[in-house]
Order: structure tokens, then C-alpha cells, then sequence
């Protein structure tokens, strides 16, 4: 295949979260609003992406719902002789984020990639493997064995650092103050300015965070005091006490990702905390590849044009299932498809790869690891109508994904720790305090838009198999019920 440009969409999710409010809005508004140093627009303006328009979540329709998004500068970087260039684009929705990296490779005019070297450019993602390989990207100023998942920590931490200063000025305002009164100590609004200075000074407090939420609190504590003092009453020696009511204020409004809060997910250098859905597309040069993917027979039965696209598309099986189950090996020729597998793709109507899209200008096929489209330039249509939209429902699908594990994770420890009647730490209260958190929570991951922007739409296909691969109903479903046999543990407990 003679590959004029490829592009990979590398589609991270994570979940902001203040305290115990996991989706509160004014949470997800500091990250609209927060500054980033390479911040291109932000807020709810219109993207000028070059090449997908990626306003809403659909191509066509303008859904009035809570969702923002901030387009960051473009990356020029390259792998040995591919140009890449990297468009980082976060959305923002009621129930989580997502950070999605558009990735276009192409070589200088006139020439090709290879399927190989398009194949090893969809393993940028992780940090295993050879640090010192020249397959890692290579961006002016940093290091040379920056990967995707690098550029994704990088980009959270630095929006949280963002995001945490703003939020917290906010949190200290007047007004806020004035709702919050009894959940503010009084030596927090006392030395409410000198706070801020120091916050706005000194960022290294977002170091502790996964710290904080795993080590003894005193700990902590002693680590970060030392670079409050300075800030507070002229100098003004604080107690103990003080000291200790100022930082817990400061570090249980800090937003953080709810993984880390929770202790749901262990952050590691050596290994990835976010696993990207990759969807992959493929602009071939005219020839009989091309126009096997994206042609068909004209004037004849359909069964006679299924069977003659399969049989032409059988051809490149072998170079394109590597990108489909997204395999680890380094070469794809040293994957081979088993025969006694029972579907080579998700529809089981047709053996092998056919296009799961109704255009054959567009080839579209996926797996429970990526999605894979081919055509000639994913500017003209049916691509450049089809992609915006398909991004955004793998985005929206993905983090929501993401939100209803980390709910369910957090349901199953709650459900463990209520049903020990021997050991029982919580009074009723707070249980019941708990249980209307995480209802609420539940709830927020009920609202799913997407149903809108597929209804009627081709892609209604692809959004199925993606609920069907991401198990969203099934994780809504066991949400659903946990939450409501925490209630008849509740119920249960009061009568013992």
C-alpha cells in the first residue's frame, strides 16, 4: 500500500475531582477556563482544527449540552524520517474528560510510508520498550524519547496545576466564602491572600498530591508546612493546629484525578494509568490498493460485488490486521491470523474484513482494540463528514468508559466496607451521606447525548459495537443495581 499520509487518534479519558465532588460543574470550568502555556483557544469558541471540525460532538448537529473543549498548539516533531505534526485537543463533559492526540504523519512530497513504518508508528503510545529507539518521537527542546503517553501526563499535570489555582480563587472568593461559612476554618479566610500568593508562587504542591492521598496525612504534612510558613500573618509564628487546618483545606480542594483520590489506580512511571482507544486512518495513493478498499463493482448482484470486494480486500489482510488488533509485535509480518478464528471482524454476516460504513468511498472496519478507515483524502467527503463525528462519539464513549469503572470500583469498596457489621467504622449518617454521593455520581454517567447524534445517522452501527465493546450498559446496569443494594445494607444495619 502507498500511503500519501496517516493519521492516529490517540484518545486518552480522565476524571477531575474537588474533594468528593467527582462532577462538580465548577470543577469542569476551571479546566475550560484554566490558562495553559500553549493554549491555541479555550472555552467554547470555535476549533480551527485543519483537519477535522470538531465542534459539538457531531459534524452536523449543535446540541445545546454541558460540554467545552480547548484546542492546544499544534506539535511539529518527527520519527527518524516522518514529519509529524500533533494536534492535542481536550473535551470537557458533565461526567469526565478526555484528551485526544491527533497524530499526522506523512513524508516529504512525493514520497510514501510504508505499512511498516506506519504500523510502528501506532506503538508511540507506551513507555515500554527501548528508550533510546528511534521509532520515539522527537520534539525540539525535549527529550528524545518522549511517546504519546508522556505528552498525555504531561499535559494532565500541567492543566491540573492550572486548573487547582484557579478553582481555589475561586473557592476563596467573597461570594463563596459566604456559601461555604462553616466549611472554611476561620484561619484559612483570615490568611486567605497570603494562601493564594503562595499557591500562585510555589506550584511544587501538586508534587504531594498522590502522596497525600496514600501516605499518613501527618506526613504530609510535615512536608508541605515548611513552604506554607512563610506566606501566613507577616511571618506571624501559626500553632500546630492552624498550620494543620490550613493545609488539609488546601490539599482536600486541590483537584485531583479521581484514580489517584480513590486509590483506584497505582501512578507509576514504569507503566501506563490510561490505556488510549486508537482510531487509525490511512490516505492511500490511487492504485489497485485504493481501489480495493474503496471502490466497488458496478452492474452486478449485490452478493457478486460482496464477494469480489472480500476476495480483493483478502489481499492486504495481512497488513491491515496489525493495525486493527493494534498486535505488540514489531513487525506486523510476524503476525499471522488464525484460521480457525471464527470472524476476522465484529459483523459475523461476512467472513473477513468487510466495510462496516455505507459509503464505499470510506473504508471503515473495527476491533475491540481500534478502528480502522482508509480512503483516498479524509478532507473530501464521505471522510470529512464521517471522522469529526466518529471521533466524537469514540471520545464521549471512551470516557464515559472511564467514569462508570472508576464508579463501580468505588461502589464495590463501599459495599465491602458497609457489609462488615463487625468492623463497622461509619455512623448511619455518614453512610447515607456516601450512598446520596454516589447516586449522584451514577447519575451524572446516565446522561449520555450520544443517543441524539446516532439515531438517525450511519454511525449508528459503529456507536453499538462500541457500547458493545466498552460494556457501557453492562457497567451502567451493575452501577444501578450496587447502588441499590448499598441502600438495603443501609436499611439492614439500622434494624441490627
Amino acid at each position: 500500500m502507498n500511503i500519501r499520509r496517516a493519521t492516529y487518534n490517540f484518545i486518552y479519558s480522565f476524571i477531575p475531582v474537588a474533594g468528593d465532588m467527582t462532577y462538580d460543574k465548577r470543577v469542569i470550568d476551571s479546566f475550560i477556563n484554566s490558562t495553559y502555556k500553549n493554549t491555541k483557544m479555550s472555552g467554547k469558541g470555535k476549533p480551527t482544527d485543519e483537519h477535522y471540525n470538531r465542534i459539538g460532538l457531531s459534524s452536523y448537529l449543535n446540541l445545546n449540552i454541558e460540554m467545552g473543549y480547548e484546542e492546544l498548539k499544534s506539535i511539529v516533531a518527527e520519527v527518524g524520517e516522518i514529519n509529524l505534526t500533533i494536534y492535542p485537543l481536550f473535551r470537557y463533559y458533565s461526567h469526565g474528560c478526555s484528551l485526544t492526540f491527533h497524530v499526522v504523519a506523512e513524508k516529504s512530497e512525493g514520497e510514501f510510508l510504508s505499512t511498516q513504518e506506519a504500523y510502528e508508528l501506532s506503538h508511540l503510545i507506551s513507555t515500554e520498550g527501548n528508550k533510546s529507539s528511534k521509532k520515539r518521537i522527537k520534539i525540539a527542546g525535549k527529550n528524545n524519547k518522549t511517546t504519546i503517553y508522556e505528552l498525555y501526563r504531561e499535559y494532565v499535570n500541567e492543566k491540573l496545576i492550572a486548573a487547582n489555582l484557579d478553582y481555589l480563587e475561586a473557592l476563596l472568593s467573597p461570594g463563596e466564602i459566604n456559601k461555604r461559612e462553616n466549611s472554611i476554618p476561620e484561619i484559612v479566610k483570615s490568611n486567605k491572600k497570603s494562601l493564594l500568593e503562595y499557591l500562585k508562587a510555589n506550584k511544587a504542591f501538586i508534587d504531594v498530591l498522590h502522596d497525600y492521598y496514600t501516605i499518613d496525612r501527618k506526613i504530609i504534612f510535615e512536608k508541605l508546612i515548611s513552604r506554607f510558613q512563610p506566606f501566613f500573618s507577616n511571618n506571624k509564628k501559626l500553632s500546630n493546629e492552624d498550620k494543620y487546618k490550613i493545609t488539609v483545606f488546601t490539599m482536600d480542594n486541590i483537584i485531583s484525578l479521581f484514580c489517584v483520590k480513590e486509590n483506584l489506580i497505582k501512578i507509576d512511571d514504569n507503566y501506563e494509568s490510561s490505556i488510549p482507544w486508537v482510531v487509525i486512518n490511512l490516505e492511500l495513493d490511487k492504485g489497485e490498493a485504493l481501489d480495493s478498499f474503496c471502490s466497488t463493482l458496478p452492474n452486478v448482484t449485490r452478493d457478486i460485488a460482496i464477494q469480489h470486494k472480500l476476495e480483493r480486500i483478502e489481499k492486504y489482510e495481512q497488513q491491515i490486521v496489525p493495525f486493527l488488533y493494534r498486535m505488540v509485535d514489531s513487525k506486523y509480518e510476524d503476525f499471522r491470523i488464525e484460521p480457525s478464528y471464527s470472524t476476522f471482524s465484529m459483523n459475523s454476516q461476512y467472513k473477513g474484513f468487510n466495510n462496516l460504513y455505507l459509503d464505499s468511498r470510506l473504508y471503515l472496519q473495527m476491533s475491540r482494540r481500534a478502528i480502522l478507515t482508509i480512503c483516498s483524502d479524509n478532507e473530501k467527503k464521505p471522510a470529512s463528514y464521517v471522522l469529526p463525528t466518529l471521533l466524537g462519539i469514540c471520545e464521549m464513549t471512551h470516557t464515559r468508559w472511564q467514569s462508570l469503572i472508576m464508579i463501580n470500583m468505588q461502589l464495590d469498596k463501599h459495599i465491602k466496607a458497609f457489609s462488615n457489621h463487625v468492623a463497622d467504622k461509619y455512623l448511619p449518617s455518614e453512610k447515607l451521606g456516601i450512598i446520596l454521593n454516589l447516586v449522584k455520581k451514577t447519575l451524572a454517567n446516565m446522561q449520555n447525548p450520544l443517543c441524539y447524534v446516532v439515531s438517525g445517522d450511519s454511525l449508528r452501527e459503529i456507536n453499538d459495537l462500541l457500547a458493545d465493546t466498552f460494556k457501557t450498559i453492562d457497567l451502567e446496569n451493575h452501577a444501578i443495581r450496587k447502588v441499590s443494594l448499598l441502600e438495603k445494607i443501609y436499611d439492614l444495619g439500622l434494624r441490627i
